[in-house]
């Protein structure tokens, strides 16, 4: 059943992917930006069939109603949710993960001006809270708690350059538990072996790791996104970003965790 809580501040609701499919059908999107496709490998009968009881839920739930014409309203949070994940200007798409648990993924939403948080929730439902009108800062601080970065210590070592490839190699190495063979790898580029070393004891033994994503939406077709991430191992903190006048390539290296902040709000206020 969904859930909704309202608030001074801000808006929440409990949603599975079907019920927001099935909102966002009632309001003419065809498709939403979900994190992933509820109805993968499912038959158009049992799609049908889950849309059909997924609307019941609405209503009952109150969040859409009939009028006595027969038109359909909609609880107004329910429907700047699923405009935002219809149509948003732009995205905000991180994910954290901590030592070997499994990833979790936050995906923020903005919509003429104002912004919507989604994430993944138990039982396969997601949380929406709406949070208004964010600026730059609070945006950086919510996604900085998120990642939860306070306090880790600048790695040692030294800003190298890599193919995405070579770095896809060393990440294959690193998980195949062949720090060795990752950090000799890593020194055909580093030209040093103890930032070599420092590097691939961080992809071997990674405490946490995550990676920020942003997407600006123009119109229907025009799209482009900037990226970053970081990576916290035994001896502190990596930054990874792709070269500007390298899109092939990227940038490694030891990041505070002010500077590497810092960068997610310069980035964070091109879109915002």
């Amino acid at each position: 059943m969904p859930d909704t809580k309202n608030e001074k501040s801000h808006q929440q609701l409990l949603l599975t992917g079907p019920q927001l499919c099935s909102a966002g059908k009632l309001m003419g999107y065809e498709q939403l930006l979900l994190p992933e496709d509820p109805f993968r490998g499912w038959l158009v009968e049992d799609i049908l069939a889950e849309l059909a009881r997924s609307k019941q839920e609405l209503l009952n739930a109150k969040l859409i109603t009939y009028t006595n014409s027969g038109e359909i309203n909609f609880q107004s949070f329910l429907a700047a949710a699923i405009t935002s994940l219809g149509s948003p200007d732009c995205v905000i798409m991180a994910n954290y993960k901590l030592s070997k648990e499994a990833p979790v993924n936050l995906f923020l939403f903005q919509r003429d001006g104002s912004w919507l948080c989604l994430k993944s929730h138990k039982n396969a439902e997601y949380l929406l809270e709406g949070l208004g009108n964010f600026n730059t800062n609070k945006l950086t601080k919510y996604v900085t708690k998120f990642f939860n970065l306070e306090g880790q210590p600048v790695a040692p070592g030294k800003a190298c350059s890599f193919t995405t490839q070579v770095y896809k190699e060393a990440i294959k190495l690193a998980d195949e538990k062949d720090r060795e063979a990752c950090a000799s790898l890593l020194l055909k580029t580093f030209k040093d072996e103890s930032a070599a070393s420092h590097l691939a004891a961080a992809l071997s033994n990674p405490k946490t790791s995550g990676g920020l994503s942003l997407l600006v939406i123009n119109g229907t077709e025009t799209r482009s996104t900037i990226e970053l991430a970081f990576l916290e191992g035994p001896d502190g903190l990596w930054s990874i970003e792709p070269r500007p006048t390298s899109p092939q390539s990227l940038e490694v290296a030891p990041v505070s965790v002010k500077v590497f902040t810092d960068r997610m709000n310069s980035l964070i206020s091109e879109i915002n």
